[in-house]
């Protein structure tokens, strides 16, 4: 694969006049490129949706790929539409929507790859019990309403108790955060669309959708 991208970019250096390829250019490498948050479908437990961060400030050029999850030679997950998500722009986020092979718990055996950029990105030991513990702690807390447009709540089940919370955009990018959410969160200055709710509790953190109108 990595040869035939190679190929690629040879014939289109060799045939632009414009000779963009003499100009400086990278792809991001391993270490500029970090997965932020793991989450599984609460309605497909076969999806998982992972936020890569690309801490780069001077890659110029990114290609369009997608994301690859291996343990050992054995593929695990695969970006459901491959080759059609773009690598994240320089200091910026891009959020994956990954289809799982077979069953599996994220593990520090796990490679996760990004198509024809990287062979393996870093990822924090703390997303770890992403896919164990926290799924059991998902279905004890509900955000409602949902669809929300003044205000939105948070109902939780045996004790659990919130910390904080944060709301990030379709892109994983922290839009807001609150410590203090007794009287309900406010989300009537969001615009209208699909938004992530990361509630930090004692337990763990908890990853909600809900759709701002």
């Amino acid at each position: 694969m990595r040869a035939t991208l190679i190929y690629f970019l040879l014939l289109f250096c060799i045939g632009n006049p414009f000779n963009l390829c003499a100009q400086e250019w990278r792809f991001p490498n391993c270490n500029e490129l970090e997965v932020l948050k793991i989450e599984q479908s609460n309605v497909n437990t076969d999806i998982l949706e992972l936020s890569v961060y690309n801490d780069c400030d001077d890659c110029a050029i990114h290609v369009y790929t997608g994301l690859l999850i291996f343990d050992g030679e054995d593929t695990l997950g695969i970006e459901v539409n491959l080759y059609t998500k773009s690598s994240p722009l320089n200091n910026d986020s891009y959020l994956y929507t990954v289809s799982r092979k077979s069953a599996f718990e994220i593990n520090e055996n796990l490679r996760i790859e990004m198509v024809g950029i990287c062979d393996s990105i870093p990822f924090s030991s703390e997303l770890l019990s992403t896919l164990s513990s926290n799924v059991n702690l998902a279905d004890r807390i509900t955000v409602f309403p949902n669809p929300a447009e003044e205000f939105i709540y948070l109902k939780t089940q045996n004790n659990i108790q919130i910390e904080s919370i944060a709301i990030l955009d379709h892109l994983g990018r922290l839009i807001k955060s609150e410590i203090n959410i007794i009287d309900g969160i406010k989300v009537s200055g969001l615009i209208p669309g699909i938004y992530l709710l990361a509630v930090k509790t004692s337990d763990g953190i908890v990853y909600k959708k809900f759709h701002k109108i």
